[in-house]
């Protein structure tokens, strides 16, 4: 049986809903029930927003400390080379008598010279030990932040979940894209366990996913020589327009298996490829599909060819649209 995977994506569920709606085959959907998977979305959203800012906010106090070790030894040596200097500068016969009072005041202003420099060494190495002691504060909180957020995800998809199961088989895809392609009456919601989006699903197993946050910057060019690459935007979503030869291949630009590969009013011919973890890139504007739903993508595999226009490339976390070029790394 062929393996149905359609992906409820947000930037579908953008424009507010005010009808009732029909799955393929399935019973009538309240709108109270819409309004709820879109405000579900929209949390989930958010959630993995706070997520990427604690990363960010704990790898940033991660780098700090790593460049304060440095400093602390460096403090530490000094405050040990200083301290035996004075000891060496004030114990018993190291006052210079043969060289009358000049040499004494002399030595004096040395060893209370040594001492102020020493204190203030002894003090910046307390701020430094007070500063470590915050930005390891700072870590176990952006910790906590990650943990609390990715238990609302979770516990936001499992509420999705319920309410695409009790609501009878909703067409999950019906809602978000009006209707685009014919969905089985029979085909029923799943849950993933193995990172991926919910999806619906024949029951066929399904593989683990690539580690796609570790690619950030290394993501394959979707058109291998552009002629051109500008930002551009498809149903207020960012991402890039990247022109090629007419007929050139388009690829994935990471490992992943296939939600979407379909029309759409605001993208054409579009596929989406869902890389786990809420992670998916988005390929519009294509020439000719050459991959279906359910299929499983190698780095750089043919997802289709160039046509007369650009295309228009996106990569998205939950309903986010994130910053093409970076993930790119160009």
């Amino acid at each position: 049986m062929r393996k149905i995977a359609l992906l409820a994506l947000v930037f579908a569920l953008t424009a507010p809903i005010t009808h009732v709606a029909r799955g393929q085959g399935g019973p009538r959907i309240a709108v109270d029930t819409i309004t709820r998977l879109t405000q579900i979305d929209v949390d989930i959203a958010q959630a993995l927003s706070e997520v990427e800012q604690a990363e960010a906010d704990g790898a940033r106090v991660d780098a700090e400390l790593a460049g304060m070790a440095a400093a602390r030894e460096g403090g530490s040596r000094r405050v040990q080379d200083r301290t035996r200097a004075l000891y060496r500068l004030s114990r018993a016969g190291a006052l210079p008598l043969a060289g009358g009072f000049d040499a004494l005041l002399g030595h004096a202003a040395r060893v209370e010279r040594l001492t102020r420099m020493l204190e203030r060494d002894v003090q910046e190495m307390h701020e430094l030990t007070q500063h470590e002691t915050a930005l390891r504060d700072e870590t176990v909180a952006a910790t906590a932040r990650v943990a609390s957020a990715h238990a609302r995800v979770a516990a936001l998809e499992a509420e999705k979940a319920q309410l695409l199961e009790t609501s009878g088989g909703l067409s999950a895809f019906d809602v978000a894209l009006a209707g685009a392609v014919d969905v089985p009456a029979q085909t029923t919601i799943a849950t993933s366990q193995d990172g991926f989006g919910i999806r619906f699903s024949d029951g066929e197993s399904t593989s683990a996913p690539s580690a796609f946050e570790g690619q950030r910057g290394e993501l394959a060019l979707p058109v291998a020589a552009p002629t051109s690459i500008h930002e551009a935007s498809r149903d207020e979503g960012s991402g890039l327009e990247l022109a090629g030869t007419r007929g050139a291949t388009v690829r994935a630009g990471a490992a992943g298996r296939v939600a979407y590969a379909d029309r759409h009013p605001g993208y054409g011919s579009l596929v989406i490829i869902d890389h786990g973890n809420s992670f998916f890139t988005v390929y519009g504007g294509l020439g000719a599909i050459d991959t279906q739903v359910g299929d499983e993508m190698p780095r750089a595999g043919r997802v289709g060819s160039v046509g007369t226009s650009p295309i228009f490339f996106q990569v998205r976390r939950g309903t986010r649209p994130l910053d093409a070029r970076a993930w790119l790394g160009i």
